[in-house]
């Protein structure tokens, strides 16, 4: 077993940093709570708490809806999907950069002008993403995006394949995120004050408390 100190030599060799999105860049219950919750009312159907709607983030769509109503038929879950995502689309274009999570924009930029590569691993489907990303003027940010794949091991090893040379770590706020960088054989840095509960968080080798903390671990 890596010591935590061995952990945190060899996070300041790391050039190569994976995000995930949700939860650990975007603020997603900002706008994913909100159109849950406006379209149970709207088709009459029983509004989720949030606490239960946060909890989900991070899945992908064919997962989290059947997973926040998994008594409701079919027809009537793709209506209200549907409902949800549109309502989605406004609010996102709407907050903008109040979507990011408080220093991620400062993270960011000081990341890339230290010359750091930087890539998305996202579950979230390519409209989604991309929106979020853009919207919130960090899209330029990276130089790979990777999303709209129920498999984030397959992700991370796509961009570590394909990628440059040199350390990689995942950072990210759920299991999914962990699993991939152990299954990839790099460390995994826990977003604590994303959506994962506390038995996720610990499974991580190092955690951070706001984004900024990264930096304290890289330089």
């Amino acid at each position: 077993m890596v010591s935590k100190l061995d952990l945190l030599q060899e996070i300041k060799k790391v050039r190569n940093i994976i995000f995930d999105m949700d939860g650990t860049l975007i603020n997603t219950s900002l706008i994913t709570v909100q159109a849950c919750q406006e379209a149970a009312e709207e088709f009459c159907i029983p509004i989720p708490e949030a606490e239960k709607i946060t909890g989900l983030i991070g899945w992908g769509n064919s997962d989290f809806f059947p997973k926040l109503y998994p008594e409701i038929d079919t027809d009537l879950l793709e209506r209200y999907a549907k409902s949800v995502l549109e309502k989605e689309h406004k609010y996102v274009e709407e907050l903008k950069e109040k979507l990011l999570f408080p220093g991620v924009m400062e993270l960011l930029s000081t990341l890339k002008l230290k010359g750091y590569n930087l890539n998305i691993a996202s579950t979230g489907s390519v409209d989604h993403v991309n929106l979020a990303l853009r919207n919130s003027n960090i899209y330029s940010y990276f130089d790979n995006i990777k999303c709209n794949q129920p498999e984030k091991i397959k992700m991370v090893e796509e961009i570590i394949k394909y990628g440059p040379k040199g350390g990689y770590i995942i950072v990210g706020d759920k299991c999914k995120d962990y699993e991939a960088g152990n299954a990839n054989n790099i460390i995994s840095v826990a977003a604590a004050y994303g959506f994962g509960s506390r038995e996720e968080i610990e499974k991580f080798d190092l955690e951070l408390s706001e984004p900024l903390d990264l930096l304290k671990y890289l330089e």
